[in-house]
């Protein structure tokens, strides 16, 4: 574990993936962090193409799945998907992870 943690060292805990997309189909930015460069380089040298970003609908789900293990609530759904500001997936995800009191630092 020790291995794992020291190659992302100094990576940014959640970096802003409301613009990010992988390189590709649709792709419209560059990695942003090292967990971004090991899974690209790893895709490119297996002649993967990674697909685009997917919708609003499908990344609230499957983070609220992955993250908390639920889904969102119709209310939460609804307010995700009304939300039109930029750093709307960010924030998201940082509220799924303070929901459940997750440390903010490895130890």
């Amino acid at each position: 574990m020790s291995h794992f943690v020291s190659l992302f060292a100094g990576s940014e805990v959640h970096p802003d993936i409301d613009a990010v997309s992988a390189p590709g189909r649709g792709s419209n930015a560059a990695a942003r962090g090292k967990i971004d460069e090991l899974v690209f380089a790893h895709l490119a040298k297996a002649g993967v193409e990674p697909a685009g970003l997917s919708s609003d609908e499908v990344f609230l789900r499957r983070a609220s799945l992955d993250v908390i293990g639920t889904l969102p609530t119709a209310q939460e759904a609804v307010a995700f998907l009304a939300n039109r500001n930029t750093g709307r997936r960010t924030a998201l995800i940082n509220e799924l992870f303070n929901a459940m009191n997750f440390p903010s630092t490895v130890q």
